[in-house]
């Protein structure tokens, strides 16, 4: 009598482990996606509370500018009061990307008084934005 063949066993252990290989393969890329895309998410929720702070921070310049006119203090009186941020070089690329793209055709110094930054840290995140072709046509003062 001859043996029985266990080629179509063989077969089946070879189609079930190259069907594993390939899930395996399928949820590492998947795996990697989503981390990409958790790093992605978690870098927009930074920018989100950067500029959420800043916002809150503006309110409460724009609030103590309003009770000191309210208290008859001049306009020139109360600017004068409010202190330029000096803040990391690229989240200042940022505030100023947004502010460019939010107000066309500001000059420097609209830039650094409307974002409240020290005017040599608007320049040089404007020459980096243009330097990375993310903004172009700027003039600089």
């Amino acid at each position: 009598m001859s043996r029985p063949r266990q080629e179509p066993r063989l077969n089946f252990y070879q189609a079930a482990e190259e069907r594993l290989n390939a899930f395996e393969e399928n949820l590492r890329k998947t795996n990697v996606t989503v981390y990409e895309r958790l790093n992605e998410l978690t870098e927009e929720l930074a920018l989100i509370r950067r500029r959420l702070k800043f916002l809150s921070e503006r309110l409460n310049d724009l609030e103590e500018i309003y009770m000191k006119r309210e208290q008859g203090v001049e306009k020139e009186e109360v600017m004068e009061e409010v202190e330029l941020r000096n803040i990391p070089i690229k989240d200042a690329e940022e505030l100023v990307l947004e502010y460019v793209n939010n107000h066309p055709g500001s000059s420097t110094s609209d830039i650094f008084t409307g974002l409240r930054l020290d005017p040599i840290l608007v320049s040089e995140a404007l020459k980096n934005l243009a330097k990375d072709k993310r903004i172009r046509g700027f003039k600089y003062e």
